[in-house]
């Protein structure tokens, strides 16, 4: 199961951590993330975070195609989001990437990387918990047998 699909049937108090992933990055908004999951799940973010590439040719033209594939994506969000301030946040973002791009500044991908890791932390988190409180659950079932 992807991890947005995954995130919305988490129970509140676990959408509520996630939420503050996102209120904590003002460069990731979560209006890009819920609209354009799919696409932003099937890339390499942990490939492009690595600081160890940062001076390598493919590497830098690898971030560079992977932020104008990213805009194209917002573009196509843009196209489709009618809510002003979403509009607003998602263009803020835009230009963020395009800055991004001319400045040769791919901070913005190790954000994106660091939202996902910890998305992943949170639901992590809460198998432990349901797998802990379901064998607890069964064994003070089964005490009482």
């Amino acid at each position: 199961m992807a991890n947005w699909a995954q995130i919305l049937a988490l129970p509140e108090s676990f959408q509520r951590r996630i939420l503050t992933i996102y209120d904590q990055n003002q460069f990731f908004p979560i209006e890009v993330r819920k609209s354009r999951a799919e696409w932003i799940e099937k890339q390499d973010w942990s490939f492009y975070s690595n600081p160890n590439y940062s001076y390598d040719t493919n590497y830098l033209e690898r971030c560079i195609s992977l932020m104008q594939e990213f805009i194209q994506q917002v573009n196509q969000l843009l196209s489709t989001t009618n809510d002003i301030s979403d509009k607003y946040k998602i263009n803020n973002f835009k230009s963020n990437l395009q800055y991004a791009i001319e400045s040769n500044n791919y901070e913005i991908i190790k954000h994106v990387y660091e939202c996902l890791r910890n998305e992943n932390v949170i639901i992590q988190r809460y198998r432990e918990v349901s797998i802990s409180a379901l064998c607890q659950s069964f064994w003070s079932c089964h005490s009482v047998l």
